[in-house]
């Protein structure tokens, strides 16, 4: 077991020694700033960002078409000190009739972009399936619903004969609304208890 620890410091050296954490690169004429490593904060808004832009926020559909440029935009936004425009189809033109992107692909850390890529993957597929489920559960909930519905009106109507239907759609007139049928169905309730009596003394006499 190893009694001597490495100081921080010493790693500190070390991680120096294996690279700068910015350069500055001659790209067309420009000074180009690129930043070799993303911190961990970034690297988790780089992912964020790339998954995002791919998946519909409102409908939860995948759009794969847009993945690419989606990582374009955010190597180019998070390693460079190139203003991004905000429109996309401008921005989609520069970044795809340049050499930018290739050029700080060049000066990047390849395994924490490596990891980084591996982790939308990921969170694409994760965020896919919970869409699905969430989905599935929505679809479930309005088939129970639909069929609850059903299964009270059916038990509303169980007993309305066709001279009830005759005298609430009187009722209701041009213009339906629920209003307008929960009335008429009172209103012919109630003119069933006012007959009633009226029936059981006709019977009886």
């Amino acid at each position: 077991m190893a009694t001597k620890r490495v100081s921080i410091k010493a790693l500190d050296r070390i991680a120096a020694e294996t690279g700068k954490d910015k350069v500055i690169v001659d790209w067309h004429g420009e000074n180009l700033e690129i930043d070799t490593m993303l911190t961990l904060g970034e690297a988790i808004l780089f992912v964020d960002n790339i998954v995002n832009a791919c998946v519909d926020t409102v409908t939860g559909e995948y759009h794969p078409e847009i993945e690419d440029f989606a990582v374009r935009s955010a190597v180019t936004a998070m390693y460079t000190n190139i203003a991004v425009p905000e429109n996309a189809e401008h921005q989609y033109k520069l970044l795809y009739k340049t050499d930018l992107f290739d050029t700080v692909m060049e000066n990047i850390n390849q395994r924490q972009y490596s990891e980084m890529m591996l982790a939308v993957s990921r969170k694409l597929r994760f965020k896919l399936d919970v869409d699905k489920q969430h989905l599935k559960k929505m679809v479930e909930d309005a088939a129970y619903k639909i069929d609850k519905l059903a299964t009270d009106v059916a038990a509303i109507f169980a007993n309305v004969t066709p001279e009830d239907v005759q005298k609430i759609a009187r009722a209701i007139g041009n213009g339906f609304s629920e209003d307008k049928l929960v009335q008429a169905i009172v209103d012919n309730m109630h003119e069933e208890e006012k007959e009633q009596p009226a029936e059981e003394v006709a019977e009886n006499g």
